[in-house]
């Protein structure tokens, strides 16, 4: 699983592995701990003053729910991985095509396919979306405006866990750290 915890603001939100992903929230502090009504799910994305996560009990399928956990919604009946929210835009691989990367707005509407890869980890940093390829060979990290268009390779390699920092790009290859800007 991934995307078990975000913040925004004095709130932090986290999904318990041991009561099958049910998400809370709480205060940085600690105070506050409640559950957000009926959700559960993971990859947590927090944007105003809705919670954005993919929906493990209903076949993996694109959620929103207000941060006070009112208003559950169902964004469309994609079967999705890795999701990541900017803005009104939400970018993930699409396992109901193969695992493209897909974006659609919030509101379930405007679907566009961004790529034909199978695609993991997807992440909007600025106008780019990240994502590894997954493939058996020649894998890489890669980028593609998030308008669409010609993706582009930035590491012809397989890859672990990365963070986008600034200009900084941090990821893990074989147990060493690498950074590429």
């Amino acid at each position: 699983y991934g995307g078990l915890l975000t913040s925004q603001g004095d709130w932090v939100y986290l999904s318990r592995m041991d009561e099958d992903l049910a998400i809370y929230k709480m205060r940085a502090d600690g105070s506050d701990y409640q559950r957000v009504g009926e959700a559960s799910g993971t990859s947590l994305n927090v944007v105003g003053d809705w919670l954005y996560y993919i929906n493990n009990s209903d076949g993996s399928k694109p959620y929103k729910i207000r941060t006070d956990g009112s208003m559950k919604t169902k964004i469309n009946n994609d079967n999705c991985l890795f999701l990541s929210v900017s803005g009104e835009w939400m970018y993930y691989s699409n396992f109901s095509d193969g695992g493209c990367l897909y974006k659609v707005k919030t509101d379930g509407t405007e679907p566009m396919k961004l790529t034909d890869e199978i695609v993991i980890f997807p992440c909007v940093a600025g106008d780019w979306v990240y994502y590894c390829e997954k493939k058996p060979e020649n894998a890489g990290f890669c980028r593609v405006s998030v308008e669409g268009g010609s993706p582009q390779t930035i590491i012809a390699a397989t890859m672990g866990n990365y963070c986008i920092e600034g200009d900084w790009i941090y990821y893990n290859n074989a147990d060493t750290i690498w950074r590429v800007h």
